[in-house]
């Protein structure tokens, strides 16, 4: 297929990545052609805030308490408050799907994310987050599990699971680690062509990943989506074959005896049968060498058997693996 199409395109270049903060950058991309910087703009955008995988809080077992609507004796806020307060962790787990976290803390004292103490590379990034205030005689004691995922996940959206321990509280989950991303496209030109796009894409990240990086994984995650529409041709020829091969041959479900039909003789058709070969599905899974070392099978049967499953478009060998009996 010709791809002079793309040649007339103009190439874009990242012109500029610009840090406004330590959270927030501006990344500059030109010259596109004319509208190319809303349609890529705005698929980045819901990519970057929907499909950029990070890792939250996703459900927790506070030591005495039975459901979210508890209050805890010597803690000042209320269970629905600690659990908002958790969902606002700033988590980086690389290289783990799951992770457990506990915290025990015992009061007067002030709990913080710094209190909470994780397993294996898991680190929390704003530890100086506060999750609760304990008066004198107030424990807060608990065990957290730390999911990776993508995107806004509902705690109703979890499917029941028997095992989960009984006070165990699921947690509206927000993995995504880009809190913002806003694009603009103003005008630039190249030589004589004063009608092109130049994208301008601010996006603030909550510090697990860069915004270089979040942009790269969105493009990646972009490409491959797209790449379907790329190789159509060569997709649906794949899709057209597997559909050839999953087609079952109707003969399979004959009986051996509808072989004489196709000039199988009765004596080679007794013969299969005393050996418990019912039908043709089972006769294919047989080898040339397989029938000859059964008695009363000779090589005459075999040419037989070969030229009747030819003409039904079928052929010995070709059932599957053999059962070990064979």
């Amino acid at each position: 297929m010709s791809e002079s199409y793309i040649d007339n395109l103009l190439t874009p270049r990242i012109a500029e990545v610009i840090e406004l903060s330590s959270s927030k950058s501006r990344i500059v991309l030109e010259p596109l052609e004319q509208g190319f910087g809303h349609t890529l703009g705005n698929s980045l955008r819901r990519i970057l805030l929907s499909a950029i995988t990070g890792s939250a809080v996703s459900e927790v077992k506070i030591e005495g308490v039975q459901h979210e609507y508890a209050i805890i004796d010597g803690v000042r806020e209320d269970v629905i408050d600690i659990m908002l307060n958790l969902k606002q962790l700033i988590i980086k787990m690389p290289g783990m799907k799951t992770s457990t976290a506990t915290l025990n803390k015992k009061g007067p004292t002030t709990v913080t994310a710094g209190d909470i103490e994780l397993s294996g590379d898991v680190e929390i990034l704003n530890k100086d987050h506060v999750i609760a205030h304990l008066s004198e005689g107030g424990a807060l004691e608990m065990e957290m599990t730390i999911e990776q995922g993508r995107g806004y996940r509902l705690a109703s959206e979890v499917p029941a699971d028997e095992s989960r321990p009984v006070g165990t509280l699921l947690l509206d989950a927000s993995f995504c680690p880009v809190k913002s991303v806003v694009y603009s496209v103003e005008k630039t030109r190249v030589g004589q062509r004063i009608d092109l796009d130049k994208l301008l894409i601010d996006i603030e990240v909550a510090g697990t990943i860069d915004a270089k990086e979040a942009v790269q994984q969105a493009a990646t995650i972009l490409h491959a989506q797209l790449a379907a529409f790329v190789n159509l041709d060569k997709i649906q020829e794949m899709a057209a074959s597997e559909r050839e091969e999953k087609e079952v041959n109707p003969m399979l479900d004959k009986s051996i005896k509808d072989l004489e039909e196709f000039g199988l003789t009765p004596r080679s058709v007794n013969a299969l049968l005393s050996e418990k070969i019912m039908d043709i599905s089972e006769l294919v899974k047989r080898t040339e060498a397989n029938l000859l070392e059964t008695p009363n099978i000779g090589m005459k049967s075999v040419e037989e058997i070969k030229d009747a499953l030819k003409q039904c478009g079928l052929e010995l060998g070709m059932g599957g693996d053999m059962d070990d009996e064979f």
